[in-house]
């Protein structure tokens, strides 16, 4: 019998070691999971590698043209024509809607050719918006890559075609997404399974596509279909291999996977799709702080009653996501002040700081404190504030201070004065009685 339970227990361990240190993706060369909520890194394989990204590089076309239209540069139904000098520069070969020459189509319809049905000759159109070629948007492309922070990205093209300048990395196009997915119009189109197109000046017909990631879509490949499924794009190229940025939500929890480089686009769903699991089944959402909770308290001044402070205390609950068995406790709280009092009057729920949670390094998010009371304030408090204002001013206190030094230092030598005064005719009173 001992025998027979030592077998279990060094099988039971075994299997737990494998579990533990299997990797979630088989077949992607790289890849990385992160929390779509923060940014924060759960799991990577060859993550900083730098390697082809194929049509994932249309997420920064789409960016692109989505910061122009949040600063008004242009809008989503400005119109572009697809002109005979594009066409002939599209490779048939790849991925696209059909778009014909002469053919008018919004910015918005363009974006949604772009990133559900990966459209090469979208991508070539609304690479011409700013300058009537590519040169400013593939600059706009590199500007933005900068700007996020992603140092070992290059584009040469808005459409993903293979390029030895043109690469990524799985950590890169990971933040990359992460970004993107902060864009409701971005994050709406990925999210769409499929897409009908409106007629146009050059078609009487809708047109019709299937998301090309499968994870949104049962009506391709159903054994890919991913329910929790909520974007984000595919790419492929015999250099690049296939690639997949895909994001998913179980209930709080939200991830973002990429994967690159598998043999094939079966492979990079498979791959993504276990990753995502792994993330949902090792990672739980964990509330870390209440709404209400007391985190310190910060100085008050000018209160009619006396009150000399108030308790900083959270805006709202807080829910971070860790690791399975980790609770609140472990997590670092760094509570920050706006400044080093308030003033009264003030009311309950007024901002007065903040609090930032990190766990292991990686900052999970931070949330308002806020005034745990109302408090009134003196009605002689603005004369109060105006002194404490003045007196802020370094010039005033060395007025102020050079006065009293002055002040001190006469009166000193008045007393001086008069003490030697006081000795002077002392003396002349000895004298006159020695001489009488």
């Amino acid at each position: 019998m001992k025998r027979i339970i030592s077998l279990i227990l060094v099988f039971v361990i075994a299997f737990s070691t494998v579990s533990v240190f299997a990797s979630p993706i088989e077949y992607g060369q790289a890849g990385i999971l992160i929390d779509k909520k923060t940014g924060n890194i759960l799991w990577e394989k060859n993550s900083t590698k730098k390697m082809y990204p194929a049509s994932t590089t249309k997420i920064m076309t789409a960016m692109v043209i989505l910061d122009a239209v949040d600063t008004g540069e242009i809008t989503l139904e400005d119109t572009l024509t697809y002109t005979y000098e594009l066409q002939e520069r599209l490779d048939l070969d790849g991925t696209h809607i059909e778009l014909k020459v002469g053919e008018e189509m919004t910015v918005l319809r363009l974006l949604e050719g772009l990133l559900v049905a990966s459209g090469n000759d979208c991508a070539m159109l609304l690479s011409t918006i700013f300058s009537g070629n590519e040169a400013e948007f593939i600059k706009r492309m590199n500007d933005k890559a900068a700007a996020l922070g992603l140092t070992g990205t290059h584009f040469t093209n808005p459409s993903g075609l293979p390029d030895k300048n043109h690469y990524t990395t799985a950590r890169d196009l990971a933040k990359l997404a992460y970004h993107a997915m902060k864009n409701k119009t971005f994050a709406k189109i990925v999210g769409m399974p499929e897409l009908y197109t409106d007629p146009t000046n050059k078609t009487e017909k809708q047109r019709y596509f299937i998301n090309t990631n499968n994870l949104m879509s049962y009506k391709r490949f159903s054994q890919y279909y991913y329910p929790k499924a909520t974007g984000i794009k595919t790419g492929y190229t015999d250099d690049a291999g296939a690639c997949l940025v895909a994001s998913a939500k179980d209930g709080d929890r939200e991830l973002i996977a990429v994967i690159l480089k598998a043999g094939h686009s079966g492979e990079s769903h498979i791959d993504a799709k276990n990753l995502l699991e792994y993330g949902f089944k090792n990672y739980s959402s964990v509330k870390i702080a209440s709404e209400g909770e007391v985190f310190d308290e910060i100085a008050l001044r000018y209160a009619s009653d006396g009150t000399d402070h108030v308790m900083a205390v959270a805006e709202s609950n807080f829910y971070g996501l860790l690791p399975n068995g980790v609770n609140a406790s472990k997590v670092e709280k760094t509570v920050s002040f706006d400044k080093e009092y308030v003033r009264a009057p003030i009311k309950a729920g007024d901002k007065v700081g903040s609090v930032t949670f990190t766990y292991n390094g990686n900052v999970l998010g931070k949330i308002n404190l806020v005034s745990d009371s109302t408090v009134k304030g003196k009605f002689y408090r603005h004369i109060l504030i105006a002194r404490d204002y003045i007196w802020s001013f370094l010039i005033v206190k060395i007025i102020v201070y050079g006065a009293l030094l002055w002040l001190v230092l006469y009166i000193a030598y008045f007393i001086y004065a008069v003490n030697q005064a006081i000795k002077r005719k002392k003396e002349r009173e000895r004298r006159r009685r020695r001489e009488e």
